[in-house]
């Protein structure tokens, strides 16, 4: 999902407030702290990255509602709801998503660079479907849609012939205010996870569904990266959390330890916690909400 015209301006948008880690190398962590001033003008970098993550679900909806749309070029260019009229809940989950990826690729985890997260497989997400179907026949949509199940987003290095060298596996939680329960959970359900082969049938097939530019490319590499045995490659863990409340005691920056991970990550792997604060209210609406944006999206 690399983004050259996101990549100039993110990492002064967010930027570094604390960089530590244990003395082990086992435990990373990263504090982003948002440059308000610089919203209005990363929002449309922004809003580039969000349509090329969510066009594999888009072009899914599309294609399920084609024998029903009339056959005009303005109704079959549309993807009713998708994503704007889905709910808060959802919407933070796919915003948490989205910046665990862009924390991921232009900030440097694990003394890595070139990080990359190919895809993120939204199309996945039948239950936010089922609500829009809901939705568009005129019922209310849920306020809160059950969550994808899987991985919220894997990410990769890969050497000049194209191999798959390292894996992140991502576990990513978003809230408008501080809710140490989605911390302890993101630990505890990312100390189970790994890369297995439905997680790459997802990832290619979402590269097919979002029309991914280097989509052979990368069907190739997963191809051989399964092939050559899955747990050969050393895997890496990230639990990112995106939160609308900043910690008021000045001795306290950030919610996460920056020294030892969370008591409830069990998974024995090196680990980086990635703390973003910014308003997430507000920039869910001026993402997401936008109607004509998204239904103006085009193939």
């Amino acid at each position: 999902m690399s983004n050259n015209s996101v990549a100039p301006a993110f990492d002064k948008w967010l930027m570094h407030q604390v960089k530590h880690g244990n003395q082990t190398g086992q435990y990373q962590f990263m504090h982003l702290q948002e440059d308000a001033a610089l919203r209005t003008i990363i929002l449309q970098r922004l809003r580039l990255y969000a349509s090329a993550a969510h066009r594999g679900a888009i072009k899914r909806i599309r294609a399920a509602l084609a024998d029903n749309l009339a056959p005009t070029a303005t109704t079959q260019a549309s993807s009713p709801g998708y994503p704007y009229a889905l709910d808060d809940t959802t919407l933070k989950g796919y915003l948490g998503e989205l910046l665990a990826g862009l924390a991921i690729e232009h900030f440097q985890l694990f003394g890595k660079k070139e990080w990359e997260v190919p895809v993120f497989v939204f199309h996945t997400h039948s239950q936010a479907f089922n609500q829009l179907e809901n939705w568009r026949l005129g019922r209310p949509m849920a306020t809160a849609t059950f969550g994808r199940t899987g991985n919220d987003c894997v990410a990769f290095r890969r050497d000049e012939q194209q191999a798959i060298t390292d894996v992140i596996i991502c576990e990513a939680k978003c809230s408008g205010t501080h809710d140490l329960s989605l911390v302890h959970k993101a630990h505890k359900d990312l100390s189970t996870k790994k890369t297995s082969r439905v997680i790459l049938w997802q990832l290619r097939e979402a590269l097919a569904y979002a029309g991914h530019p280097q989509a052979q490319s990368w069907r190739a590499s997963l191809d051989a990266f399964e092939r050559q045995g899955i747990g050969v490659v050393k895997e890496r863990d990230v639990v990112s959390y995106t939160c609308g409340d900043t910690p008021q005691a000045k001795d306290r920056k950030h919610w996460m330890s920056n020294i030892t991970h969370d008591s409830n990550y069990t998974g024995n792997r090196p680990l980086a916690a990635i703390e973003i604060h910014l308003d997430v209210t507000t920039l869910i609406d001026q993402l997401y909400r936008d109607a004509a944006y998204w239904d103006g999206i085009h193939d």
